[in-house]
């Protein structure tokens, strides 16, 4: 149901093309899909604390995205809803170190101690990965499709979140 175009000829994460994510990447459905998905996690582990974290996880990831997107960030989540950008993906390398910086104070604000120097360190590992594509260090794109796109993020996310469970 969502769309992402890719150019082959570009390594550069600007030049991929959101086209339709209204599910994913909107303020309101985003929420509302965090939310069900909380409440369902919440009843199987019996922790009401996973509902506000999966919301205002979302909430944190939509506001991180309308600073970096393009005009491609949806309000309500439909067809015709207003779209909203700050496009800092213009300038690769400032978009660059505002995620990081961003990552670096919601972990500030979650960890202390070692934990929160461990999540540094996964965290800068984890987005000195995505470089490439954002700062246009290799020639070519090595995704060569949508669904590969959206594998490789998921991929990501989900190693990610498994060594930064194990490790902090």
């Amino acid at each position: 149901m969502e769309k992402v175009g890719i150019n082959p000829a570009s390594p550069l994460q600007k030049f991929t093309v959101f086209e339709n994510f209204p599910y994913s990447h909107s303020l309101i459905l985003g929420n509302v899909w965090s939310l069900l998905v909380g409440l369902v996690l919440a009843g199987l582990l019996g922790n009401p604390l996973v509902v506000p974290i999966f919301v205002c996880g979302s909430a944190s990831q939509w506001i991180l995205d309308t600073v970096v997107h393009l005009k491609e960030m949806r309000v309500l989540g439909f067809n015709g809803d207003t779209k909203v950008d700050a496009g800092l993906w213009r300038r690769s390398r400032l978009a660059f170190v505002v995620e990081y910086g961003f990552y670096t104070i919601v972990s500030a604000f979650a960890l202390s101690g070692s934990s929160l120097v461990l999540a540094l360190i996964i965290g800068g590992v984890f987005h000195g990965i995505n470089a490439p594509s954002i700062l246009g260090s290799s020639r070519k794109n090595s995704v060569k499709s949508s669904k590969a796109y959206a594998g490789l993020a998921l991929f990501g996310f989900g190693a990610f979140t498994l060594v930064a469970s194990l490790v902090v």
